[in-house]
């Protein structure tokens, strides 16, 4: 897993469910990469699709959401030190 995924994990659990376009503009990457990054997260079962995006002021598609996928669980990881604790 790449450190790009890591992060897109990270943000996908605080933020919840994003678009494509909304992971790019959070992640500071060009929608090509959000596409990519999805695409391999989405394959390996960690992200899934969870409905649509309603767009107000737009024509064309609503964007789809993705979300972190229930079947999947992830680790927590927790560094002690005498100084700090960090999860």
């Amino acid at each position: 897993m790449t450190e790009r995924e890591r992060r897109a994990i990270t943000l996908f659990s605080r933020c919840g469910a994003l678009s494509k376009r909304e992971f790019a503009e959070k992640e500071g990457i060009s929608w090509a990469t959000a596409v990519k990054v999805i695409g391999r997260l989405e394959d390996a079962g960690i992200l899934c699709a969870a409905g649509t995006s309603v767009q107000a002021d737009t024509t064309g598609k609503d964007p789809r959401l993705y979300d972190l996928s229930d079947r999947v669980p992830l680790a927590v990881g927790v560094d002690i030190a005498p100084e700090t604790t960090t999860l």
